[in-house]
């Protein structure tokens, strides 16, 4: 039982998980094929490695690419700057399809 009491203190480090779910995601771990684990863990490892925070706007992009928000070849306006919070704001913003200048992610540091 020390392992799973170690998976379920870690799941209860992962902020924006409810207490409730972080059984739900635990069963689903101790459920899952062992492949399916392997390729979790190292996916986790490759996310890790490879996916950096841009130093101009502060979204998450490939290390061996240049940020889809920032980069001077794209069609978007780079003369106009959106404030988001959060990532997961600019993701919203994205999926609208309707605006095309750049980004500048607050992170919370307001």
């Amino acid at each position: 039982m020390r392992d799973l009491d170690n998976l379920l203190r870690f799941l209860q480090q992962m902020p924006y998980l409810a207490s409730k779910n972080i059984y739900k995601v635990a069963s689903f771990f101790l459920e899952a094929d062992k492949t399916k684990i392997d390729q979790f863990c190292e996916l986790l490892k490759s996310v890790n490695s490879n996916i950096i925070s841009c130093e101009n706007c502060h979204a998450w992009y490939d290390k061996n690419q240049i940020c889809t928000y920032c980069d001077k070849n794209s069609r978007r306006n780079l003369n106009l700057i959106c404030v988001v919070s959060s990532w997961q704001d600019l993701l919203a913003l994205e999926k609208t399809q309707g605006y095309t200048g750049s980004y500048h992610i607050l992170n919370g540091l307001i």
